[in-house]
C-alpha cells in the first residue's frame, strides 16, 4: 500500500500550492456568502412587513415560520458558514501535520517475519512533535468526500457524530500516531481533534468494507451499522511496562514537546519499539503510552487519565506487556512488572494482552477476553506455552488459573483487595487510585492527602455504589481500624488476612436489608447480636441457648493472651448466665451479613461478625465500639444436632430470634 501525500488536494500544474489554496478559499467563501445572503433574504423579507406594521407574532405563528422551507435553508446555510469559519481559523492556527497513510482494515498490514527482525524492518524513525489540534477538525476534504453518492447523507451525519462522540468520550486524550513512509516510521503525538481527522481518513478509505455504501439497507439498521463501523475504525494499541528509574529515564510529554531527549536513550528506544510492534505485528497506526501521552503538568488531564485508564486499556485492540527484565518464559514471575501497583489493572483490563521479553519478542501466546468476558490464553505455536504463562502469572501474583480466565468482577471484593495489597507504588495515594477501575468506581485524585485518606475514600465509594457482595468488604483482619468507622480498615494490607471460608454464593447473593450508610458516627448497619463465651479447661462442649450454635476461634489484643486463639462458643447459655465453674470471658458478636424478607430475618450459614462489649446484647445503645481482631471472625451456624444449616440460610422471625438467644437491631459501627 502506498502512502498518500501530505493532504488530499493536489495543486494544478503551473500554479503554486499557496496560490491554489487562496483561490479555493476565495471561491468557497464567495459561494457560501451568496448562499447565506440568499437564505436570509428569502426568510426575512416576507416577515419584515409584519414587524413594521407591529403585527404581533405569537408562539404558534413563530413555530409555523420556523417550519417553512426557507427557515430550514437558512439554518443549513448558517451551519455551512460556521463550519467554514471554524475551518479557516483552524487552518491558520494549526500547522501542516505529517504524512497520513490509509490503513486497509481487516487485512494484514505490514511485513511479516519473526520478532527478532523488528530492529531491521524500520531503519529510521522520524520524530515529529506536531502541535495538538484542540479545535473542531478542519478536514473539510474528508467531509466533502463522505458526502459522495456512495453513502446516504443521513448515514454520513450519523457516522461522523458517532465517531466524534466515541473519540472525545471513550478514547484517550492523546495518542501516538506512527505512519510508515518508505523505510521510515514517522511518529507524532496528536490530540483528539487530530485523531478524528486521522480516523476519518481511514473510514473514507474503507467505506466499502464497513457496509456504509449500501443504499438498500433498511434505515433502522443504521445504528447497528454505525456502531460496528466506529468500533472497527477506532483501533489503537496500548502498552504496559515498568518505568525506567535510571537517568535519563522515560520520555515524558514535556520532553517530547520540547524535543528534550536523547534518541539513543532506553526510554526513547522503548517508545519506538512499541510503535514498531503495533504497526508491524498488528497493523495499527495509533498507540497509547502513559509516559508520554499524559501531560502531568495539567491536574485536570491527570485526573481524567487516572479515572479513565482502566477503560482505555479495556477498549484497546491489543495490550503489549513489556517485561524489561525477562528473557525467557520461565523467568516471567521474577519481573518487577508484577510487583507494581498500576500493573494489576493493566493485566486485568485489556481484552487481549500479549507478553514480550526485553528484546520485544513475543512469547507467542495471548490472553483474550470473549464477548461474554471470560478470558482465554491462546497460543500461536506451541500449546505448552499456554500452561507455562498461566503458571508464571500465578506464581508472580497468586492469581489462580480460574481467576485469570473468568470475569474478574465476579471475584469477591476482599480477594481483589488482597491481590493488590502487596504491590508497590511511588506515591502512596496511588494504591487507592490504581484500583478505581478494578472496583468500577471513580474518585477525585488529590495527591498530598495521604495513602490512608485516599484508601478510605475508595472504600467509601465502593460502599456507596455496590450492593451485591458488599459484605465481603468487611472480610479483613488487623489491629487497627479506620478513623471514622471500625468496619473499614485503614490500609489495604489488612486484606492480606481475609478469610476464604465464605462460599461464592453467600458473597455474591447476599445483599444488606437496608443501605449501609457512612455517617460521622460510623456505618449504620442492620445486625443480629449473638452472645458468646471463651471456654477454657476440660468443659469445652457447646451448650446452645436454643436450636442453633457455632464455634470459632479468635483473639482480642489486650484481652486474650498474645498469639493465642482460644475457643469461642456462640449462642452458649453460659454467656447469659453464670452457671458453671469454667473460666470464661463473655463477648457479643454482631453478625453483619444478614438479609430480610418480609417479616423474616435470614441468618446466613457462614457469618461475618465483629466483636462488641459483653453487655452490648442487653444495652439499647445505637452506637457501639468494635474490638479489633487480627483475623476476621467467620463461623458456620449449626443446628442443635450439629448439622450445618442450608446454604440459603435460616429464616427466623423476631420471636424466633429471641427464643434462640439472638436480637435484631440497627447500630452505628
Amino acid at each position: 500500500m502506498q502512502p498518500n501525500t501530505e493532504n488530499d488536494f493536489t495543486p494544478t500544474s503551473g500554479s503554486s500550492p499557496d496560490q491554489t489554496d487562496q483561490d479555493d478559499v476565495g471561491r468557497i467563501a464567495n459561494a457560501q456568502d451568496r448562499a447565506l445572503l440568499e437564505a436570509l433574504q428569502q426568510f426575512i423579507i416576507p416577515h419584515v412587513g409584519a414587524v413594521a406594521n407591529e403585527v404581533e407574532i405569537d408562539e404558534r405563528a413563530m413555530q409555523s415560520i420556523l417550519l417553512k422551507p426557507e427557515a430550514t435553508k437558512l439554518i443549513a446555510a448558517f451551519k455551512e458558514f460556521i463550519a467554514s469559519v471554524s475551518s479557516s481559523v483552524a487552518t491558520k492556527e494549526s500547522p501542516k501535520k505529517g504524512t497520513v497513510i490509509r490503513v486497509e482494515l481487516y487485512e494484514q498490514v505490514g511485513p511479516g517475519g519473526s520478532q527478532s527482525e523488528l530492529s531491521d524492518e524500520v531503519s529510521k524513525v522520524t520524530h515529529t512533535p506536531a502541535p495538538e489540534v484542540t479545535l473542531w477538525p478542519k478536514s473539510q476534504e474528508h467531509l466533502a468526500e463522505l458526502k459522495a453518492p456512495q453513502i446516504r447523507p443521513e448515514l454520513h451525519e450519523m457516522v461522523l457524530r458517532s465517531l466524534r462522540d466515541h473519540i472525545f468520550n471513550k478514547m484517550p486524550i492523546r495518542l501516538l500516531r506512527f505512519i510508515p513512509k518508505a523505510s521510515n516510521l514517522e511518529i507524532s503525538l496528536i490530540g483528539r481533534g487530530a485523531i478524528y481527522e486521522h480516523l476519518v481518513s481511514i473510514m473514507q478509505a474503507n467505506i466499502h468494507k464497513l457496509g456504509l455504501d449500501d443504499r438498500d439497507r433498511i434505515p433502522k439498521d443504521d445504528h447497528l451499522k454505525v456502531y460496528v463501523a466506529v468500533k472497527a475504525i477506532c483501533q489503537y494499541a496500548i502498552v504496559t511496562h515498568t518505568w525506567l528509574r535510571e537517568a535519563p529515564g522515560e520520555i515524558t510529554y514535556g520532553d517530547w514537546h520540547d524535543k528534550h531527549f536523547d534518541e539513543s536513550s532506553p526510554g526513547y528506544q522503548k517508545l519506538v519499539n512499541f510503535c514498531k510492534i503495533a504497526w508491524l505485528k498488528h497493523g495499527l497506526t495509533l498507540g497509547w503510552m502513559d509516559t508520554i501521552c499524559i501531560n502531568k503538568e495539567s491536574s485536570s488531564e491527570l485526573d481524567e487519565s487516572i479515572r479513565s485508564m482502566y477503560k482505555w486499556y479495556r477498549r484497546s485492540n491489543i495490550c503489549v506487556a513489556y517485561l524489561g527484565e525477562t528473557q525467557n518464559v520461565l523467568d516471567i514471575h521474577r519481573d518487577t512488572w508484577f510487583t507494581r501497583g498500576w500493573t494489576l489493572q493493566e493485566l486485568i483490563a485489556p481484552v487481549v494482552i500479549k507478553f514480550c521479553n526485553r528484546d520485544w519478542e513475543y512469547f507467542n501466546a495471548d490472553i483474550t477476553v470473549t464477548d461474554t468476558r471470560p478470558r482465554h490464553i491462546l497460543s500461536d505455536t506451541d500449546t505448552s506455552i499456554v500452561a507455562q504463562i498461566i503458571n508464571q502469572i500465578s506464581k508472580a501474583t497468586s492469581i489462580t488459573a480460574t481467576e485469570l480466565t473468568t470475569n474478574f468482577f465476579q471475584l469477591p471484593l476482599s480477594r481483589r483487595m488482597q491481590l493488590a495489597a502487596s504491590r508497590q507504588v511511588t506515591r502512596e495515594e496511588d494504591t487507592a487510585y490504581s484500583l478505581m477501575g478494578i472496583f468500577d468506581v471513580s474518585i477525585a485524585t488529590a495527591y498530598g492527602e495521604g495513602g490512608e485518606q485516599a484508601f478510605f475514600r475508595l472504600l467509601e465509594a465502593i460502599l456507596e455504589s455496590t450492593s451485591v457482595g458488599i459484605f465481603d468488604l468487611f472480610n479483613w483482619g488487623g489491629e487497627l481500624f479506620s478513623h471514622r468507622t471500625h468496619l473499614l480498615p485503614p490500609s489495604i494490607k489488612s486484606y492480606l488476612f481475609r478469610s476464604t471460608q465464605i462460599s461464592k454464593y453467600e458473597i455474591l447473593k447476599v445483599q444488606p436489608p437496608e443501605p449501609l450508610v457512612l455517617t460521622h458516627m460510623g456505618i449504620r448497619a442492620a445486625v443480629v447480636l449473638m452472645p458468646g463465651i471463651f471456654v477454657e479447661g476440660q468443659d469445652r462442649s457447646p451448650q446452645p441457648i436454643g436450636n442453633y450454635s457455632a464455634t470459632t476461634q479468635f483473639s482480642i489484643p489486650h484481652h486474650t493472651r498474645h498469639n493465642d486463639f482460644p475457643l469461642f462458643h456462640v449462642l452458649d447459655r453460659r454467656a447469659v448466665n453464670d452457671a458453671g465453674g469454667t473460666t470464661k470471658l463473655k463477648w457479643t458478636l454482631a453478625v453483619i451479613n444478614i438479609r430480610q424478607r418480609n417479616a423474616n430475618v435470614i441468618i446466613p450459614r457462614t457469618c461475618i461478625a465483629r466483636v462488641l462489649r459483653e453487655d452490648a446484647f442487653v444495652r439499647n445503645n445505637v452506637q457501639e465500639t468494635i474490638f479489633v481482631t487480627p483475623r476476621p471472625i467467620i463461623f458456620e451456624l449449626r443446628e442443635k444436632q450439629g448439622h450445618v444449616i442450608d446454604e440459603m440460610g435460616v429464616y427466623l422471625t423476631l420471636d424466633d430470634l429471641a427464643a434462640n438467644g439472638m436480637r435484631f437491631t440497627t447500630l452505628y459501627l
